[in-house]
């Protein structure tokens, strides 16, 4: 945990200005609502279709609305049908249900603690994606926070 903990103020240090702050304050809640979730699940003893099914019923009947009445902008509207059927087939099937089905069945067979733990790779492999596809630069120090956010989880899966 010291390590993961090390890695993560290594990560913050190295920030880029305030937009990248509050991208790190969005991505610490999506983890939130992560964790949030593999708890709830384990603690009702749901099974991983049912409860990734009931999410992505209750997101779209929430937001679906909001964002088809208020939050549309000319964009979306210039885009052609082919494109909105492939960021709904991706964003819509394989990013919320196949992911979600992912980590819920994870939840369920290696337990929350293992499950969250490995969640906490994401950054890192985001990041080292980011600079082999887009050739981002990562910095000294963001590297040295990737490595010991990594070897923080690993220890902590490897305990589990």
């Amino acid at each position: 945990m010291a390590a993961s903990r090390s890695g993560a103020s290594c990560c913050w240090a190295a920030h880029d200005g305030p937009q990248v702050m509050e991208g790190d304050a969005l991505f610490l809640l999506a983890a939130l609502d992560w964790a949030l979730f593999g708890l709830l699940m384990r603690h009702w003893a749901i099974r991983p279709l049912p409860a990734i099914a009931g999410v992505a019923s209750f997101s779209m009947l929430l937001y679906l609305p909001v964002y088809a009445l208020w939050l549309t902008g000319p964009g979306l509207l210039r885009a052609s049908p082919p494109e909105l059927l492939l960021q709904g087939i991706y964003q819509g099937i394989i990013a919320a249900l196949v992911a979600g089905s992912c980590y819920s069945y994870a939840n369920r067979s290696i337990g929350v603690t293992q499950a969250s733990m490995t969640l906490s790779l994401v950054p890192g492999v985001s990041a080292l994606g980011g600079l082999w596809l887009l050739h981002e630069p990562l910095g000294p120090l963001k590297l040295l926070g990737i490595g010991a956010v990594t070897v923080g989880a690993v220890m902590c899966v490897g305990r589990g």
